[in-house]
């Protein structure tokens, strides 16, 4: 009978091989950073990462991350007990321990300027999204930045910790803390969530508003959920109408919602053969 391992000698164990057990392989490895698919749904780009130095793992399609004990209780869907004695029963290579000083790494990401929407680029991308230009220059900003010595442009909306969500054609990411990021419409006793910038933008074009007539709340990641819950419940909402993705997650967060919030709404059906929002205005919906 093996020994019980305890938590401290759990989140030792090599992360990438405790994933490899669980089933799930290498999509691509840059330098110390192995990607996955994340185990937590289905995906074409690997959004699942591991830093093999430092042996914790960040799901950036939820933003929720940690060590080994957090990546076996939720992949398993057990508790800590559980989970301490799965890993306990099979066999792993350990992490080594470094004892000397890590050099300190650069910022990922480095903001150079941020201003108003103008960029051509940018706005025949908001085009392509079915989203008029006089509405991304009311919600977006333009954000040029720098990643190892390379300049790039994205299209950003602000979060309530300062940080900017990113999309340009080919990249989709956050610059700065991540969080969600709420509209107050003030006495207003209805709020409407959504999971991304684009989805919100792509309501305002199906309603043909300008300003939304609730306050609004944009997760940015379904990671956000229960932050929003909190925010939800604080502020008193006597309706909530729910316009999430039509993926496993996006109903999976639904359903939280309503079932926290008895007064929630979904409002999916609008775009009930689409994925989300925004891919409705994509395949020819016209308001």
């Amino acid at each position: 009978m093996k020994r019980k391992i305890n938590c401290e000698e759990a989140n030792q164990i090599n992360i990438v091989s405790v994933m490899e057990r669980l089933g799930y392989f290498p999509s691509k490895i840059l330098g110390e950073n192995v990607w996955f698919r994340s185990p937590f749904r289905e995906e074409r780009t690997p959004s699942f990462k591991i830093n093999s130095r430092k042996n914790v793992w960040m799901d950036y399609g939820i933003y929720q991350g940690g060590k080994v004990l957090d990546l076996v209780m939720n992949v398993r869907g057990c508790g800590m007990i559980q989970a301490l004695a799965y890993l306990s029963e099979n066999s792993f290579s350990f992490h080594p321990q470094k004892s000397f000083p890590q050099k300190e790494e650069e910022p990922s990401f480095k903001v150079k300027t941020i201003q108003y929407l103008e960029n051509k680029t940018l706005l025949y991308y908001l085009e392509e999204r079915k989203i008029p230009a006089s509405l991304g220059k009311i919600y977006l900003r333009e954000v040029y930045y720098q990643v190892k010595k390379k300049s790039y442009f994205a299209l950003g909306f602000a979060n309530d910790k300062k940080g900017y969500e990113l999309r340009n054609r080919y990249f989709k990411g956050c610059i700065g803390s991540k969080t969600l990021t709420f509209l107050p419409l003030v006495d207003s006793p209805s709020v409407s969530v959504f999971e991304g910038f684009m989805d919100f933008l792509s309501a305002l074009v199906f309603y043909q508003q300008a300003v939304p007539r609730t306050s609004v709340i944009v997760l940015n990641s379904i990671g956000m959920k229960d932050k929003a819950l909190k925010l939800i419940q604080s502020q008193g909402f006597q309706s909530v109408s729910l316009f999430l993705d039509q993926d496993a997650p996006g109903r999976e967060t639904t359903e939280y919602f309503k079932q926290a919030c008895p007064q929630s709404l979904d409002y999916s059906f609008l775009y009930r053969e689409h994925k989300d929002f925004n891919e409705l205005l994509m395949k020819g919906f016209y308001a």
